[in-house]
């Protein structure tokens, strides 16, 4: 079984990750999705997601897509939480993901 290391890669995804959880809390009433994070990263950092999906092509079970947003959502997850955000919180509800398709509704929310 191939192994791959994405540790390097998310830390660079994430180096503003506060900045852009505050920012998306502004737009959207205290509280952004796990979706809206995604899309966000990926625009402004298009490279470093390129390099991630690139090295989940070697995940041993996962479409290279799923394992990256599945390390994403991983990591947004630690991150929110040691910085105080409430979540996530699977709402029941869908929304879209990158390729238009539904997926779960993950909420993170400001503590005030």
């Amino acid at each position: 079984m191939a192994t791959y290391q994405v540790k390097d890669v998310l830390e660079t995804l994430f180096r503003d990750a506060l900045t852009v959880m505050e920012v998306l809390c502004k737009k959207n009433n205290g509280e952004f999705t796990s979706q809206q994070f995604l899309k966000h990263v990926a625009q402004q950092n298009q490279g470093i997601y390129i390099e991630l999906l690139n090295r989940c092509l070697e995940h041993p079970s996962a479409s290279p897509f799923n394992a990256a947003h599945q390390h994403i959502g991983n990591k947004l997850s630690e991150i929110a939480q040691k910085a105080g955000y409430d979540g996530p919180h699977d709402e029941g509800r869908t929304e879209t993901d990158i390729f238009d398709n539904p997926t779960g509704r993950i909420v993170y929310r400001k503590v005030t």
